[in-house]
């Protein structure tokens, strides 16, 4: 911020000084925290495309299974699905042990990562 000349009496200035100093680790901290929104905000907009992947997957799999319809987008949608599907992500599958509806069944969880959910939820932080 760029210096300015502020005229007042004794009282103002030191009003001015106390909240330019609380004013600054605020910023500091507004900063940091929008740092933080932009990570989960990238985070979940990677999960929202592999979600959008795995969705279109379903409809064209029933289409195919179900209705006994083949067309040739289905397939387009259908494999990128499937590495979705049929891949793992230990980190977004250890949120699952967490919040709504969490998942109990943390021994399956080791057998296949190698580690605990709870592990599992720090990588890369």
């Amino acid at each position: 911020m760029a210096e300015q000349t502020v005229i007042a009496n004794p009282r103002g200035r030191s009003f001015l000084a106390h909240i330019t100093a609380e004013i600054a680790p605020l910023r500091q901290e507004n900063l940091m925290l929008k740092d933080e929104f932009l990570l989960k905000h990238k985070q979940l907009e990677r999960a929202t495309l592999g979600f959008r992947e795995f969705r279109h997957r379903f409809i064209s799999v029933y289409k195919r299974d179900i209705l006994g319809e083949n067309g040739g987008d289905d397939r387009m949608y259908i494999h990128p699905g499937n590495v979705i599907v049929h891949g793992g992500n230990c980190k977004q599958d250890a949120e699952l042990y967490s919040g709504h509806r969490p998942r109990h069944d943390h021994s399956v969880f080791k057998k296949l990562y190698g580690v605990r959910p709870e592990t599992a939820v720090n990588i890369g932080n």
